[in-house]
């Protein structure tokens, strides 16, 4: 048998290599999508640390959860003069009932679920920043955007699937637990506060959407520029930590404009997220004309976007990794 140009040859026979057509069940474009998703899920969920950084976040959420319920209890207990609280003594329940209102704000209202997303800020931010390394940061490093440059919107396919994923992540740490405390004081006090207040419930949705719009782009753009876990921890501590203290310097010490807050990113988003929830501002005694407007805090969330999506474009799409 001779191998000829065109096919193969036995004798005088030619026996031409005919195409295959694809016989199993085709799939929209869109649909690899929800596989590149699912895949960089079960690569974040497989690591040990994953599960440590997000179980040491769920406290805060622990104590939100039996604090709802310590709450309940002493607002029952009013009518005595003490109780007993277990092992340590006897207390005037209509003290600790302000000291749970007046101080940790655990009576359900906006301020409660204000409180809560912002002690959650802390574990959101270095849980990304592990996520990030982990499904983008390997991903450039070992070369594997080859792979979806190669195939036709591959590349797109490969962006959305990645921000699904990231986006899961977020709502895990913050608006999940949030809408379970929610339903939990429902249960507690009354399902009408599902009617009573609606404005709560979508301030808690609308609060984890903002998350989501504004700290995925910039996981993407840091993961896409840094792509280490030490090096993405640092960068994130010097975003969420030493700005905010450096704007709060040039803003309160020093006496500049309140648009200097602008440069702090999770400020813009308390300072929207708290608009979500119709809860007022997070920094009881500071003056009004020190806090930076909504539409300061707007305008920076979306150029702060349009940058990371700039930052993105120019090392995704043009292949740039190594």
């Amino acid at each position: 048998m001779v191998e000829s140009e065109f096919g193969l040859e036995s004798g005088s026979k030619k026996l031409i290599l005919e195409y295959r057509p694809w016989k199993g069940q085709r799939v929209a474009s869109w649909m690899p999508i929800f596989s590149i998703a699912r895949e960089a899920v079960y690569q974040l969920f497989r690591r040990k640390v994953f599960w440590l950084i997000y179980a040491l976040g769920l406290l805060v959420f622990f104590l939100y959860f039996f604090g709802q319920y310590l709450f309940f209890w002493v607002a029952d207990q009013q009518a005595e003069p003490v109780v007993r609280v277990g092992g340590f003594g006897r207390a005037n329940p209509n003290d600790m009932l302000q000291f749970l209102r007046g101080i940790l704000k655990m009576d359900g209202s906006a301020e409660t679920f204000r409180n809560f997303f912002s002690f959650q800020a802390r574990a959101l931010v270095i849980l990304l920043a592990f996520a990030g390394t982990t499904i983008l940061g390997e991903d450039l490093i070992h070369g594997t955007l080859l792979f979806f440059q190669s195939k036709p919107r591959g590349l797109r396919n490969y962006l959305v699937g990645k921000f699904l994923a990231a986006s899961l992540v977020v709502h895990l740490l913050t608006t999940l637990p949030a809408l379970l405390l929610f339903f939990e004081i429902c249960f507690l006090e009354s399902w009408s506060r599902l009617w009573t207040q609606q404005r709560v419930f979508w301030g808690i949705l609308g609060y984890g959407v903002l998350l989501n719009a504004g700290l995925v782009p910039l996981l993407f753009a840091s993961a896409a520029s840094v792509r280490k876990t030490v090096p993405m921890i640092l960068l994130w501590a010097g975003l969420f930590l030493l700005i905010p203290s450096l704007c709060m310097i040039l803003v309160e010490g020093l006496g500049l404009s309140p648009a200097w807050r602008m440069l702090d990113v999770w400020g813009c988003l308390e300072c929207l997220g708290e608009r979500c929830l119709g809860a007022p501002t997070s920094i009881p005694g500071q003056r009004p004309d020190l806090q930076i407007k909504p539409i300061l805090a707007g305008l920076s969330l979306s150029l702060l976007s349009v940058f990371c999506l700039a930052i993105t474009r120019s090392i995704y799409l043009r292949g740039e990794n190594e």
